[in-house]
């Protein structure tokens, strides 16, 4: 029988279940028990067996302060469950579990935990053990199922245990170490890999085994008492030298496996008339299997004595206790930045040489399954545009408009529409909006005027956008090369014609002229002039309200009328009187557009 066989055994095993989720907060902890009796040697029975318990206020369970057991066979257990109350507990384990999941390690101390669509991401886990107990966690080992998406890794060494990759379970095992108490350790694993579809990655769960050899999560404690075989004698023999003196030795001896406290003997000697104590003793020693205790004593009696006693003895008890643990974390997920950008021109094809409303749009559509705290847009006015003002660019999220946290810039400054202008939005924080969460657009619109552009020019209005998350990441950027404002041909037609006639009086002409837009696009700033040889003079002009503008020249007197704008199809009549001396000698009408 091994020394570990020679005690009755009181066990106090408790099962701490944990589930974890991420990034290390403990989600459920639920402490259960068992309180046993173990009887290890294989040929001894126990009996009257006793268990006296404490701490009972900290468990909930079928157990009383004193519990009478009765008999164990060889081998034999009896067992008692009970459940840990929750405020003995305090809602931690004694190891903790934390996982931090960096996807861009490579960028700096900032972690990083979205995915990026078709960008080659390097990911790191890092995964933390801690001990919160006073005694050393044994026997650690943990399993991380890695998903088949994450390929190889790279496990760097610990510091302590051995870490190996299972390429068939696709589980990364680390186990063959202990944890002191406030001991921590960690295992880095490191993967590359492109994502390829927009649904959030699973990181992959975790499961950890260990056992704690001390006391348990609750207060319960016991001490049993129990007996097995002995043998209990007095020897008595007359002495040799005085008749009637009686030389006597009690022995108590061990048959059993077990090592046995003896605690007291009392011998009586029974006459007819009495009872008295001839031997009393406390020897509180403890007896090997096999062996005895003895003690001498004498009597005095004129025939063979007759004796009682009484002696106490009880196994020696061993108390274990240990907590066997284990951890599940929830594995995570990496979700994934995407976006879509949709640049509307309205309308898309605008009129040659004509001043043309239109209104820009910008739509970036979160399309992946990060909600993204950042955009930035950078957009092209092409030349024969004019830029619009600052507070004409409107920045929404579906119809809800946002009035702070948006920088709008123009470069240059300027409404110059004979250069390219950038215009840049920056949205650096959206989560005071709740962020662009998936699905939902951003929508950015500014209003634009085609100035006079020409038929065969390219009007390009590239458009980047590049949107992140926060921490920020490496970003998603898109862009579109292509898109630009299309210039319709529209042919330009004008007629413009003089005539004379003469007035009412001798000397006098009455000239008309009638301008006329025979194209298809408007007109605008139409300048018509016009000489009076020197050897006539200004009359009298029809409409009264179209007076023409006068000046001195070398042929004579120069009119010129000024026509702001004129519609296709609209014909403009006008016209002057003059008088004079001699022949009248005609100019031809200059008509200048633009």
């Amino acid at each position: 029988m091994s020394q570990e066989e020679k005690n009755i055994i009181i066990d106090v095993t408790e099962k701490e279940e944990a589930i974890y989720q991420p990034p290390g907060d403990l989600k459920d902890l639920k402490v259960t028990g068992e309180v046993s009796i173990i009887n290890p040697s294989a040929q001894n029975r126990l009996w009257n067996i006793e268990l006296t318990l404490k701490g009972l206020e900290t468990v909930v369970g079928e157990l009383a302060s004193e519990m009478k057991i009765g008999e164990l066979g060889a081998k034999s257990t009896w067992t008692k469950s009970y459940d840990v109350k929750n405020e003995e507990i305090q809602t931690k384990t004694l190891l903790k579990l934390t996982e931090i999941i960096d996807t861009y390690y490579e960028k700096g101390v900032e972690v990083n935990w979205a995915l990026v669509k078709d960008h080659q991401m390097p990911v790191s886990f890092t995964i933390s053990l801690e001990n919160t107990c006073e005694a050393q966690i044994n026997k650690i080992k943990l399993v991380k199922n890695l998903p088949p998406a994450f390929g190889n890794p790279i496990i760097d060494a610990p510091a302590q245990g051995e870490a190996r990759f299972d390429a068939n379970n696709r589980q990364i095992i680390w186990e063959g170490f202990n944890l002191v108490s406030g001991g921590v350790q960690s295992l880095v694993i490191r993967v590359g890999f492109k994502p390829d579809t927009v649904e959030p990655y699973n990181s992959g769960d975790i499961e950890v085994d260990y056992v704690v050899l001390g006391p348990p999560r609750s207060k319960l404690t016991g001490t049993p008492i129990a007996l097995s075989d002995s043998m209990f004698a007095i020897d008595q023999g007359e002495s040799l030298e005085e008749p009637g003196q009686w030389e006597c030795t009690a022995e108590f001896e061990n048959m059993s496996d077990f090592l046995v406290e003896l605690k007291s003997v009392n011998v009586s000697q029974i006459t007819e008339t009495r009872k008295d104590v001839v031997m009393a003793e406390n020897p509180n020693v403890i007896i090997a299997p096999g062996k005895s205790w003895s003690k001498d004593f004498k009597v005095k009696s004129g025939i063979v004595p007759k004796f009682a006693n009484v002696h106490d003895f009880t196994i020696v008890p061993k108390l274990t206790s240990k907590v066997i643990g284990h951890i599940k974390y929830i594995a995570g997920v990496l979700p994934v930045l995407d976006i879509h950008v949709e640049k509307i021109i309205d309308p898309p094809a605008v009129s040659a040489y004509t001043k043309t409303p239109i209104q820009m749009a910008i739509v970036v559509t979160n399309t992946g399954s990060a909600t993204i705290n950042e955009v930035i847009i950078r957009d092209t006015i092409p030349i024969d545009h004019k830029p619009p003002e600052l507070d004409q660019v409107i920045v929404a999220i579906g119809e809800e408009e946002l009035r702070s946290g948006v920088i709008r810039e123009i470069d240059p400054t300027d409404s110059n529409v004979d250069i390219t202008h950038g215009l840049s939005v920056k949205i650096k924080d959206l989560s005071q909006v709740g962020g662009l969460q998936p699905q939902e657009q951003l929508v950015v619109r500014y209003p634009l005027t085609a100035w006079e552009p020409k038929p065969k020019e390219e009007y390009g209005c590239p458009v980047d956008v590049i949107a992140n998350v926060s921490s920020p990441g490496p970003p998603t950027k898109l862009t579109l090369p292509n898109e630009k404002v299309e210039i319709k041909y529209v042919r330009r037609r004008i007629r413009a014609y003089k005539g004379e006639t003469p007035g009412a009086e001798p000397g006098e002409y009455i000239i008309p002229i009638v301008f006329e837009n025979k194209g298809e696009v408007l007109i605008e700033n139409i300048t018509l002039k016009d000489i009076i040889p020197p050897n006539f003079s200004l009359l009298d002009w029809n409409p009264k309200d179209f007076k023409p503008e006068t000046s001195e020249i070398d042929k004579g007197t120069q009119l010129v009328w000024k026509i702001a704008r004129a519609p296709p199809g609209e014909k403009i009549q006008f016209s002057y009187t003059i008088k004079g001396t001699g022949d009248y000698v005609r100019e031809e009408l200059e008509v200048i557009v633009g």
